[in-house]
């Protein structure tokens, strides 16, 4: 239910939509003309090219930042931030991307609160704990973690709730084993001066240059 839910309040279909983590390109069919995918496999990449969308094939930990600055309106991922090793460079670098007030809107599982995580692990919906995360996530965490990063958030919304109604799916993240965030860029936002000299590492500062104030590191 979130594609459509995007599309109606968030104008994503009439958007140039950015798909990090576009498997076989089954949402680009909702986003707007122009949209593009970001795929690592090379058989999802190479099916989604066959469809007619531009697909950049990349590791997106190394290579997202190669594409061009202010070049979409908005961005869609879901299932990846929990699996990165670098989510704060990988907001910077979402950040840069999007024009101005561009729309991120990002799923990822959070932890539920331990009765409710009972709860999810007796009927064996305990993905927020697979192997592969590296990640792990509130609704609280996850909204500071994009309000340093640049954005503002929106709201959050628990995506399968949202089959009820938006009401229920944004009162009901509290409990829920997954989160939706939907953010926009804040302009010109810069990192706090006494943060500069602590986090500025070299081989970052290419991505980070928009937060900077200028000067020496």
């Amino acid at each position: 239910m979130i594609i459509p839910y995007l599309g109606a309040r968030y104008s994503f279909a009439q958007k140039k939509v950015l798909e990090i983590g576009s498997s076989f390109g089954m949402h680009l069919f909702y986003w707007g003309p122009g949209s593009q995918g970001v795929e690592a496999r090379e058989d999802a990449a190479a099916f989604t090219t066959a469809l007619g969308f531009q697909t950049h094939r990349m590791n997106v930990e190394d290579e997202l930042g190669t594409l061009p600055a202010g070049s979409f309106e908005a961005i869609h991922t879901n299932a990846l931030f929990e699996h990165l090793v670098a989510p704060h460079l990988f907001l910077a670098r979402c950040y840069r991307l999007l024009a101005a007030d561009g729309i991120l809107a990002i799923g990822h599982p959070v932890v539920p609160p331990t009765l409710t995580k009972w709860a999810w692990s007796a009927l064996d919906l305990a993905g927020w704990n697979a192997v592969e995360h590296v990640n792990f996530f509130t609704p609280m965490t996850a909204r500071l973690t994009l309000e340093r990063a640049g954005f503002e958030v929106l709201e959050q919304l628990s995506p399968g709730p949202l089959r009820v109604h938006p009401f229920v799916a944004r009162t009901t993240t509290g409990i829920s084993a997954s989160l939706y965030s939907i953010c926009r860029k804040r302009p010109n936002y810069r990192y706090e001066k006494k943060r500069i000299a602590a986090f500025d590492p070299a081989s970052c500062r290419d991505d980070l240059h928009v937060f900077r104030d200028e000067g020496p590191a």
